[in-house]
């Protein structure tokens, strides 16, 4: 065999050279550029979702503030459920008393039915009023902090000729479940 010659050794040692530096470039350098770039986007995606997380933290109090006065105006608004028959009929006569008209009927709520999270109680009344009367009635009823919520009504003309109007109102109520009081008020 035949020896390399001076000149083939260069080519093989640049070769060679090329080769580790090739290898270097494309294995080691050009991942670790990647890579590092990859990092700082991902670093500057979890900066946003870190700053955006600390936004909701800072935002909490605010919240829960905002649910306790929603649960306040929610209880406000429903009546205890152990209270709640006799207190649908004392309000339905505060309210006549308020407008002035003379109740003839009152049917009182029955057993309750469960309603998304609630019992919902109904009761109907009926009225003589005359149609100034019976406007103020519906108005009143339809404030915001009225427990009543109507759910229908029927106004017909009086029992004789200008006696006025009969007004007949159905309304519900609801009262909040507790947690654990599902199966209860199912039964």
């Amino acid at each position: 065999m035949r020896g390399l010659s001076p000149r083939e050794r260069f080519l093989i040692a640049i070769a060679s050279a090329a080769l580790v530096v090739f290898v270097l470039v494309f294995g080691l350098i050009l991942p670790m550029v990647r890579g590092a770039a990859q990092l700082a986007r991902d670093e500057s995606e979890y900066r946003e979702v870190i700053a955006e997380a600390a936004s909701m933290y800072e935002a909490v109090p605010a919240i829960e503030a905002e649910v306790a006065e929603l649960r306040s105006e929610a209880a406000r608004l429903m009546f205890p459920r152990d209270q709640a028959k006799i207190a649908i009929v004392h309000e339905i006569d505060e309210l006549a008393a308020e407008v002035g008209i003379r109740l003839i009927r009152v049917v009182p709520p029955g057993d309750p039915e469960p309603a998304a999270g609630c019992l919902k109680y109904s009761a109907s009344f009926r009225a003589d009023s005359t149609f100034a009367q019976a406007i103020d009635l519906l108005y009143r009823l339809e404030q915001p902090d009225r427990r009543l919520w109507v759910e229908g009504v029927e106004i017909t003309s009086g029992r004789g000729a200008g006696e006025g109007l009969q007004i007949n109102v159905q309304l519900a109520v609801y009262v909040p479940v507790e947690a654990g009081e599902d199966d209860d008020a199912k039964a």
